[in-house]
């Protein structure tokens, strides 16, 4: 008699806060030696070890910070600009963190992403 043995996955989901952002490599390197996959809202995370990494494209988000410069140092009410919502995310896949956990990841997610490290 076979018994199925349950697919247990364990994952750890990185929301963005500063705390975060400031020691995600490491963090990103310590719960891999634990066979733990990582998801991050950074995209730079999966470029310093977390398995994947999905959020807003920071560079476009900051080229847009001097034109709220300008218009407030020409007089304008800060609390009458819009605040803008990121148009742009980006998907990174750290492969080479995806072979130091043994995952296989689906062709679906590595054809989507927008950034595959090697």
């Amino acid at each position: 008699m076979k018994q199925r043995v349950p697919l247990v996955f364990v994952a750890l989901f990185a929301v963005a806060t500063l705390l975060v952002a400031s020691s995600r490599s490491a963090g990103a390197a310590d719960v891999i030696k634990f066979g733990i996959s990582t998801l991050f809202a950074f995209p730079i995370a999966a470029r310093e070890g977390a398995l994947i990494a999905y959020g807003p494209d920071y560079v476009s988000l900051y080229r847009k910070a001097p034109l709220y410069v300008d218009r407030i140092i020409k007089g304008g009410n800060p609390a009458d600009l819009p605040v803008e919502q990121p148009t742009k995310v980006e998907l990174i896949v750290n492969l080479k963190t995806a072979k130091a956990l043994g995952l296989d990841l689906p062709l679906s997610l590595l054809i989507r992403a927008d950034e595959l490290v090697e």
